[in-house]
């Protein structure tokens, strides 16, 4: 499973024009390019999780900027669709973004997905984008639904 999923992960990026480079780490699997890292993990319940940083460079523009949050929101909604997914988004302040997405093999799609590309909300995503009831398997389940896992660069 991991390695067909990393493989759509890769395929996924090449179709949206992105170029990655693909390293086999400890930590999973990681794709990168400019000023965009992705990870492919696992979680402590051994779920796959897709963590994307956009971090602030003086290269990027705010129009840079929101076309790679839009292309992380596309690949993370193409993994929904394929596997469903419990997903957050967390903190943006325009010159950095977090979108974090974890795979849940064992629970249907069955929340609407609303896209939203003005980087200026990405904060209050997690909130506003995903109608998602706070799952009540375990604190950590309630903790990634509250605050969503970020991932530092």
């Amino acid at each position: 499973m991991a390695n067909d999923y990393r493989s759509m992960v890769t395929a996924m990026l090449q179709r949206l024009g992105l170029p990655a480079t693909t390293l086999d780490a400890e930590d999973g699997l990681v794709l990168g390019w400019d000023d965009l890292d992705i990870r492919v993990t696992d979680d402590p319940l051994g779920r796959h999780v897709v963590v994307a940083a956009l971090a602030g460079s003086l290269a990027a523009t705010p129009e840079r900027r929101r076309e790679l949050l839009r292309a992380v929101l596309d690949l993370n909604l193409g993994c929904i669709m394929r596997y469903g997914l419990g997903a957050a988004l967390d903190r943006g302040n325009g010159s950095d973004v977090v979108v974090t997405a974890t795979i849940e093999y064992h629970r249907p799609v069955d929340q609407l997905i609303r896209l939203v590309e003005d980087v200026g909300t990405v904060a209050r995503l997690h909130k506003d984008l995903f109608d998602v009831p706070k799952p009540s398997a375990s604190a950590y389940e309630a903790a990634l639904f509250e605050n969503a896992l970020i991932f530092q660069p």
